[in-house]
């Protein structure tokens, strides 16, 4: 019995703790990278480049929207 109310009573101060978080209204991503292709194709195709950048509006702690 007492190792049920002492996980219960860490499970609720967690909680208490993880609700107390900001969330940020704003976000973004970056990335990049390079694709090199491998076997017979390595003798047909040059090596790929690419990037990406997004950035968002967070609505809430669970829904957002990101464009990219």
């Amino acid at each position: 019995m007492n190792k049920l109310a002492l996980t219960s009573l860490i499970g609720l101060l967690t909680t208490f703790g993880l609700s107390a978080q900001e969330v940020r209204h704003f976000t973004f991503d970056l990335g990049a990278g390079f694709t090199s292709p491998v076997g017979t194709t390595g003798s047909h195709l040059n090596t790929g480049w690419n990037a990406g950048l997004g950035g968002g509006y967070n609505f809430n702690d669970r829904v957002g929207a990101l464009l990219q």
